[in-house]
């Protein structure tokens, strides 16, 4: 197979015609006497990689999850500030954007859950990596379930400080209660 220049209109992000995606590009064990490079087949041995069973594939996806999710308020001892400065935001615009506030605060804990759910099963997966490597990811999940399980917690607090045990689709029930 010949090298060819990455494809400008492409940008380098799909594959295209002239560089069909790394998986299916044939990789042939001619070596190995069960490999049948004319049809393609592999020995047990030598089967494609699976980015799905790969622990630290597992973890870069998750850690992606996990960044896109957080809120990004700052340290720990910000948060409560930041709150409550978003609500007294949400409540100059009114009672639909107080609800919409904290639709996304339970949207955001369900999200979290989700990540701690991912991380749970991360090693589920096989391992191919160094004592180094393992070491590595074993660190950096760690550090994920303590700031998610954190922020998940601030924010389920927050729910129910001021909504206990009532879904948020009734906040602006409650809110407007006065009696």
């Amino acid at each position: 197979m010949t090298h060819q220049p990455p494809d400008p209109a492409n940008h380098g992000n799909e594959p295209s015609a002239s560089h069909p995606p790394i998986s299916a590009q044939p990789t042939h064990h001619l070596s190995c006497p069960c490999c049948d490079a004319s049809e393609g087949t592999r020995c047990k041995d030598h089967t494609e990689y699976d980015p799905l069973d790969d622990i630290a594939y597992n973890m870069r996806t998750t850690r992606v999850k996990f960044v896109n999710w957080q809120y990004g308020w700052g340290s720990e001892t910000q948060w409560e500030s930041e709150f409550n400065t978003q609500l007294a935001i949400a409540r100059e615009e009114g009672q639909g954007h107080v609800d919409k506030f904290f639709c996304a605060c339970e949207e955001h804990v369900v999200s979290g859950w989700e990540i701690l759910k991912d991380l749970k099963f991360v090693a589920s997966a096989s391992c191919n990596s160094t004592h180094d490597e393992i070491r590595d990811l074993f660190l950096q999940g760690y550090k994920m379930v303590i700031a998610t399980a954190l922020e998940v917690k601030f924010f389920d607090m927050k729910l129910q400080q001021y909504a206990p045990a009532i879904s948020t689709a009734k906040i602006s029930d409650i809110r407007m209660y006065s009696g």
